[in-house]
């Protein structure tokens, strides 16, 4: 990882979540194109969250790659 990427994202730790739900408020359809509705928007980013991190096989690795990037890498 970027270390200028990673030190901007720890100074801005909501930046990431905040993109995230505006990209869901944005884009996000169902099957029949009906847009997603506000009080969904919440709901909707925390399931992804836990569909495509919490249960990511390869959460533990991951993590510690970052953490090992953030703090040994001199990039």
């Amino acid at each position: 990882m970027n270390q200028d990427l990673s030190q901007e994202l720890a100074a801005r730790p909501l930046s990431t979540m905040k993109h995230l739900l505006i990209y869901i408020q944005e884009t996000a359809i169902d099957s029949e194109q009906t847009p997603i509705a506000p009080d969904e928007v919440a709901i909707v980013a925390n399931l992804t969250i836990q569909r495509l991190v919490l249960q990511y096989p390869f959460l533990d690795q991951t993590i510690q790659e970052i953490l090992d990037d953030l703090r040994f890498s001199k990039c």
